[in-house]
C-alpha cells in the first residue's frame, strides 16, 4: 500500500488529483479500521531515536503538548532533516522527571 504511517492510520499522498466520484462512492467508511500500531512495552524495545508520533502515543498526549516540552528544554530532541528527533535516554530521563513523585519508572 502507497502511503505512510502517522497516528495508527495510513496517509496516502497528497497527488494533487481528486479521485474519481465512483471510487469514493464504492468505499465503505463504515468498515475502515485504522492500523493497529504496536507501541514497544519495555525500554529495550525502543529504538535509540525515535519521532514525535512515537513520544506522543507513550505519553498519551497531543503534538501541541509534546512540542511545548521539546520548545522549553524539558524533553530534549536533536532536529534532522526538518523533523524531530528523540533520544531514547533523553525521553527516558524525562519520563522519570515528570513522575518522580509516583515512582513508577524507576529500576
Amino acid at each position: 500500500m502507497s502511503g505512510r504511517e502517522g497516528g495508527g492510520c495510513v496517509i496516502l499522498p497528497n497527488l494533487g488529483v481528486k479521485p474519481p466520484k465512483r471510487m469514493i462512492e464504492q468505499f465503505n467508511f463504515a468498515e475502515y479500521r485504522p492500523l493497529e500500531v504496536a507501541l514497544p512495552t519495555s525500554w529495550n524495545e525502543l529504538p535509540l531515536y525515535f519521532d514525535t508520533g512515537t513520544a506522543c502515543r507513550l505519553l498519551k498526549i497531543s503534538i501541541p503538548t509534546l512540542m511545548m516540552y521539546i520548545k522549553s528544554g524539558e524533553l530534549k530532541a536533536s532536529k534532522i532533516a526538518g523533523k524531530y528527533r528523540i533520544d531514547k535516554d533523553e525521553f527516558r530521563e524525562f519520563v522519570r522527571s515528570q513522575h518522580t513523585h509516583k515512582g513508577d519508572y524507576d529500576e
